[in-house]
């Protein structure tokens, strides 16, 4: 199968480079991108040395995480990468991803934390059979919590999320917040509130103290 590796952004062109050039300088390197483009400023001769292989897709607005995860799904049917645009990728990385692939559970490098283990990971095709989309209504055109409810969908259907031993990546976390303006910093703690009441009304309780078993719809 042909390896995909899909990274949504937000206006952070220079990250976006960063990863695409590390991987790019691995011993495996994957045989397409597909880069969403939340900003819509990404100039269309962006890693032109790569231009035979790189796919650049412009929604209309910020779709935030879950949407852009679910249109990597629709998509295209290879061994999936999904990552942050604020990774490296080591020498190796891709080709471990690639031998630990597993069919039956989304994966990830060991040598980041697995609270982070979402802003590198593997999703196969099993897995989103059974398990479905992620959920766009808990953070809605933002970045929060779609990872946990999909890693508690996944265990009630016998998946998990499995790290892969002795394959590593840098993950500058919250580079991207860093750079914010005191207007988004204030606009990203009201989204991050709104993702953190609609996670608790689905699953009664936020990561790690969830009393619901079978989760509530949201609205």
């Amino acid at each position: 199968m042909k390896v995909t590796l899909c990274i949504p952004t937000l206006n952070r062109y220079d990250l976006l480079d960063r990863v695409i050039q590390s991987a790019e300088a691995g011993i495996v390197k994957p045989d397409f991108y597909h880069i969403i483009d939340n900003g819509t400023k990404l100039g269309l001769d962006f890693a032109s040395y790569i231009s035979n292989k790189i796919k650049i897709t412009r929604p209309y607005k910020n779709l935030g995480v879950a949407a852009s995860w679910n249109l990597f799904i629709h998509d295209n049917n290879d061994i999936r990468i999904v990552c942050n645009d604020d990774v490296i990728f080591y020498e190796d990385t891709v080709k471990r991803l690639v031998d630990g692939f597993d069919e039956n559970n989304v994966t990830y490098p060991l040598g980041i934390p697995s609270t982070n283990s979402f802003s590198c990971y593997t999703l196969p095709n099993k897995v989103v059979k059974d398990v479905g989309l992620f959920d766009e209504k808990i953070s809605p055109g933002y970045a929060y919590y779609e990872d946990n409810d999909y890693h508690r969908r996944m265990l009630s259907l016998g998946h998990d999320i499995v790290g892969i031993k002795d394959c590593k990546l840098w993950h500058d976390n919250s580079s991207t917040m860093k750079n914010y303006s005191k207007e988004e910093l204030e606009n990203h703690h009201t989204r991050f509130k709104r993702a953190t009441y609609n996670y608790k009304m689905k699953w009664g309780g936020l990561p790690g103290n969830e009393s619901l078993v079978v989760p509530r719809d949201l609205v």
